[in-house]
């Protein structure tokens, strides 16, 4: 008999702390290969760096998770952890070497007939023909579940509770500060799949952004670049006026590249805070309710800050829908930014 593990779940990643609670799987059995009584082996991992690494794992079947259930339905105190206790010792977790990494506490564990309702998946004190109370005929092929492998049920998120739209226009910083886009240590150099300081905060920050957008159509502008011989504080980048989420706006970002643009300046960003604001008044009289987020993604300092100031007081005393994300990319001193974004707002 073959003794090689198969992948059956994986579930999602939750925050860290002291005592993580997971959600809730549903696995179909026949997904194991094997019976009730086949040992599972489970393993508890740490995300850091994108990297995983094992903390610990224990090997426990079906029926001895049922039966753990049972036994901590009756502990209390989970949310701290404090009272909770294991009695089964293969729910112990254990390092490679043997040595104790915590414990796994069951808080629900059932094998379910498809007709079952939700309510009886907890089975302490649950009625099942051809058994004594509490206890589950796991002969009974016909209790399997027909689900796929690997599916789970979601906890609801933040957008599942609203209907709000955030609207999301970003603005690149082309300046001749950032140095040449070709060489090696400039902030806009990018080869081989790796992604640049300007990628990876349009990345991190967009693919959260888009979650909330229902038509994901993001205006991309860069600034600080002179076309013609004229310095552009605001303009398109890429073929159309509107990016489809972040890769549409990761894809106009690096087309401006295979342009005719030389990087020049001053840094201003005047022009596209006053776009982005005219973009939100045409959003804020319809009918749903919208909300636009402009992300400045710059090198270092700003020419026109004091004017910036003023500009976006005159849009708070207006009421507008719209957050300015300033991003300082590089090295460059950026406490004019800390200290305007640590003082009281001004009316």
């Amino acid at each position: 008999e073959s003794h090689e593990r198969v992948v059956v779940f994986r579930s999602a990643t939750v925050k860290e702390s002291v005592c993580p609670t997971y959600d809730l799987a549903v696995i179909e059995l026949n997904a194991l290969r094997s019976s009730s009584e086949c040992n599972l082996v489970i393993t508890v991992f740490k995300l850091k760096r994108r990297k995983c690494k094992a903390i610990g794992s224990f090997e426990a079947s079906v029926e001895t998770l049922i039966s753990a259930c049972r036994t901590n339905a009756k502990v209390s105190g989970f949310e701290g952890c404090e009272d909770a206790e294991v009695s089964s010792p293969g729910l112990q977790l254990r390092r490679g070497g043997g040595e104790s990494a915590g414990k796994i506490v069951v808080l629900e564990a059932s094998i379910e007939h498809p007709s079952d309702t939700r309510e009886s998946q907890f089975l302490s004190g649950a009625d099942n023909d051809g058994g004594a109370p509490g206890e589950l005929a796991l002969s009974d092929d016909s209790l399997c579940p027909p689900v796929m492998p690997g599916t789970f049920i979601r906890r609801p998120a933040f957008r599942d509770y609203t209907e709000l739209n955030i609207d999301l226009c970003v603005a690149i910083d082309f300046t001749s500060s950032n140095g040449d886009p070709r060489l090696p240590g400039s902030l806009h150099y990018s080869r081989d799949g790796m992604l640049n300081d300007y990628e990876e905060s349009i990345l991190a920050i967009g693919s959260v952004i888009e979650k909330y957008s229902q038509t994901k159509m993001f205006p991309c502008w860069g600034f600080g670049a002179k076309f013609n011989g004229v310095v552009r504080h605001i303009f398109q980048c890429g073929p159309d006026a509107n990016s489809i989420g972040t890769d549409g706006i990761l894809n106009s970002y690096r087309s401006v590249f295979e342009t005719d643009l030389i990087m020049s300046g001053p840094t201003e960003l005047q022009s596209v805070i006053k776009a982005a604001a005219a973009r939100a008044k045409r959003s804020h009289g319809s009918a749903s309710q919208n909300y636009s987020v402009l992300l400045c993604l710059t090198d270092g300092i700003v020419d026109d800050l004091e004017a910036i100031q003023r500009l976006v007081r005159s849009y708070q005393k207006l009421q507008l829908p719209l957050s300015l994300v300033v991003v300082g990319i590089g090295r460059a001193d950026f406490s004019a930014f800390h200290a305007w974004s640590d003082s009281p707002a001004q009316s």
